[in-house]
């Protein structure tokens, strides 16, 4: 799997085109004129969409991901357990494909929001993922800065 923080003069590999930011975790892009759903995997945003209204920090990670990518290419990666069809294999269970985000600079996105604070290292059923190392590592910044959702 591709290291989380590339070298510089990265270039995207297979560039998709974000259409929208749903939410700090979501979005949708566009591929070969077909609309996926990617949910960032192995994180997980406050929640923007709930009856009672947003979770802290909701508003904070959907802007951050939007002025990151906004409507930009993208580049997506996958992780080592999905196989060699990853557009087939790794969905959940609502038919967002799971994937990596790799922004037109090289970073990982779920890393930069992991920094900040606007997201929460997330693992499906305790599932073990390429990235989770670099990931708790970025949350354990955030929490020892007291950033974001950590500043409680």
């Amino acid at each position: 799997d591709p290291d989380p923080d590339p070298q510089p003069g990265y270039t995207l590999t297979d560039p998709v085109r974000v259409r929208s930011v749903i939410d700090g975790d979501t979005i949708e892009i566009i591929r070969n004129d077909e609309v996926f759903r990617v949910r960032f995997k192995g994180v997980n945003a406050p929640e923007l969409y709930l009856d009672s209204g947003p979770e802290a920090f909701a508003q904070e990670a959907k802007d951050f991901v939007w002025d990151t990518i906004g409507t930009k290419e993208v580049g997506l990666e996958f992780d080592s357990g999905c196989g060699d069809d990853p557009y087939a294999t790794c969905l959940d269970i609502y038919d967002r494909l799971l994937a990596y985000v790799r922004t037109d600079s090289g970073d990982d996105l779920a890393l930069l929001l992991l920094g900040r604070g606007l997201v929460e290292v997330y693992q499906y059923r305790g599932e073990i993922f390429d990235r989770l190392g670099a990931y708790e590592g970025a949350q354990s910044d955030a929490q020892g800065q007291h950033a974001g959702i950590w500043s409680d």
